[in-house]
């Protein structure tokens, strides 16, 4: 596929391809949509095709308003938008963004592996990987592939994910791997069974389930900068730290199972909560920002919960550079996928 036109001040994202699951609605979306308006090729990957078709028609609407809106504007120090090449527009060949479509349920590793090759043989680059889909306080359960439902949808689809796609990100100066975790990953605390090869717990609860599976999201992208960094020079994509977009108002909490935790999160909602957009703006970071590194982990200022992106601290679980190797190895084991 062609890069298309350059970056621009308009189009600071133009030539790179993105890969967003789960972008059909909250922090995904806002992720996509400032992707796709700066100029990027953004692709969705998501497990509802009606919803994701929906998404994708939103997100090309808006590229064309802000392409008409910036069309005859021109940039400072330049005398229009036409002409000979001043401005952004006619100039530079277009530049706006694109939205594609692919399916992928992340909790089936058949579906992942699909997804994979279907994006391989669309695109020869891969800028940004953004791992976004996810569940929360879903009902305790078992996917086909025998892994509790949350930790499938949450993590090891995501790890299958990168994995298969780990080729491509290597052949890409500059791509970045992207896992969104959560504040709550603070919250899961306690030994972890690891014969257990389920990962469901012994406890079998929704709640538990969800703060883990952000809590191996922390552990995956920490293990990962390890053996990116081990690895040969030439096959080292930057990982990026994980980034929690705070307590964002997104459908996650209304489609959530209720419990004492989700009516917590709806009672709170008004005033403790921020926008989806201003949640995104921890994902944005993460994947665009040149503060950003591995060591760090991207947070909203106040506490954890809103304000502007800026450097968090994982709890001492995420740290553990001996639970990341194991849960890399766990990964491997059921996923099938080996890479790094």
């Amino acid at each position: 596929m062609s890069r298309g036109a350059p970056p621009s001040p308009r189009r600071p994202f133009a030539g790179k391809v993105t890969l967003v699951t789960g972008g059909n609605a909250g922090v995904g979306y806002e992720f996509a949509a400032a992707m796709a308006r700066g100029g990027a090729t953004v692709v969705l990957a998501c497990r509802n095709r009606t919803r994701g078709s929906a998404a994708v028609e939103a997100l090309r609407r808006e590229v064309a308003t802000v392409a008409a809106a910036t069309a005859d504007i021109p940039l400072q120090g330049t005398t229009g938008g036409g002409g000979d090449g001043g401005g952004d527009g006619g100039g530079e060949g277009g530049g706006e963004g694109t939205v594609e479509l692919l399916d992928l349920d992340t909790s089936d590793l058949e579906s992942v592996a699909t997804c994979a090759g279907a994006f391989t043989a669309r695109h020869g680059r891969l800028d940004i990987l953004m791992n976004n889909a996810g569940g929360m306080m879903l009902p305790w359960s078992l996917t086909r592939d025998g892994v509790e439902v949350t930790t499938a949808t949450n993590f090891l689809g995501h790890f299958a994910l990168t994995g298969r796609l780990w080729p491509l990100l290597a052949a890409t100066p500059g791509a970045r791997v992207v896992n969104v975790s959560s504040m709550v990953h603070v919250l899961a605390t306690g030994k972890l069974d690891w014969e257990d090869m389920t990962l469901g717990g012994p406890r079998r609860h929704s709640g538990w389930a969800y703060v883990r599976s952000k809590l191996f999201n922390m552990l995956f992208t920490a293990e990962l900068a390890r053996r990116v960094a081990a690895a040969d020079a030439a096959a080292r994509p930057p990982c990026p730290p994980p980034p929690a977009p705070g307590f964002a108002r997104t459908e996650l909490v209304a489609k959530a199972q209720v419990n004492g935790w989700t009516n917590f999160c709806r009672a709170t909602w008004g005033w403790a909560s921020q926008s989806a957009t201003d949640g995104a703006a921890c994902l944005l970071a993460a994947a665009t920002a040149s503060w950003v590194s591995p060591a760090t982990y991207v947070s909203p200022l106040w506490g954890g919960i809103r304000g502007r992106p800026s450097r968090g601290v994982p709890s001492l679980a995420a740290r553990s550079v001996e639970d990341g190797g194991r849960l890399w190895a766990w990964a491997e084991s059921v996923s099938g996928v080996r890479f790094l």
